[in-house]
């Protein structure tokens, strides 16, 4: 499984890095890491998902020009979030995965820009949020099934004897 879930966590680093400024969706870059700490969450639970989620958003801080350590910090409250939360909302299902991935978006935004002003970094608050979120929710709703395939893979544990 650990092996399996750094595949995944690297992949989604380099296609954040690589991929999603070529996929830009309304003026705004997918953010695939958020997906991940959103789908991480959703997938196994709210301990995981916080681990999870601060791989991630340590990978988010490596390729952004914020204070190290703002992503990491906002990615694991949501993946803990996600997953304390992730099914007791919404019945399991397609449904609740695209609201997961909606709310859990807009959820990860507001922490990193709230966290980032109450940091000191206030040029966030000057950011298009209401466009920035749409944008991010709705490339993140399209892309929640891949997110949910990936972890579901990354989380697969193997049982002595169990067939496949």
């Amino acid at each position: 499984m650990r092996v399996r879930l750094g595949v995944v966590l690297v992949t989604a680093v380099v296609a954040q890095a690589a991929v999603a400024p070529q996929l830009r969706f309304l003026g705004a870059t997918p953010a695939l890491l958020v997906l991940v700490a959103i789908a991480g969450g959703a997938r196994a639970g709210p301990e995981l998902g916080a681990k999870i989620g601060f791989v991630a958003g340590l990978g988010m801080d490596l390729l952004v020009q914020t204070p190290f350590g703002l992503w990491a910090l906002s990615a694991t409250l949501l993946g803990w979030g996600v997953g304390h939360l992730h099914g007791r909302l919404v019945a399991p299902g397609r449904l609740s995965r695209a609201v997961s991935a909606a709310l859990g978006t807009a959820a990860g935004v507001g922490l990193f820009v709230g966290l980032g002003s109450l940091l000191g970094q206030e040029h966030l608050l000057n950011l298009p949020i209401g466009q920035l979120m749409l944008s991010l929710m709705i490339a993140n709703v399209i892309l929640m099934p891949v997110a949910v395939r990936a972890m579901r893979w990354a989380l697969e544990i193997e049982l002595p004897g169990a067939r496949r």
